[in-house]
């Protein structure tokens, strides 16, 4: 995935762990596996931001 500024490819900032719907045993529980993408060029003006937010489900 690419900075939409400067082209150069991004770098994952932070991973971390989503639950939906885990509240009510009525509702179907939801994993996810989200990951935030940040610009790794220090003359850009993403460097460092979160640009994008990557959300993939797991369970």
């Amino acid at each position: 995935m690419k900075c939409p500024l400067c082209d150069i490819e991004m770098m994952i900032q932070k991973t971390y762990m989503e639950v939906e719907g885990d509240t009510s045993p009525d509702t179907v529980t939801k994993v996810f596996n989200v990951q935030d993408m940040t610009c790794r060029n220090p003359k850009c003006e993403n460097f460092e931001k979160v640009v994008e937010t990557v959300k993939n489900q797991i369970l």
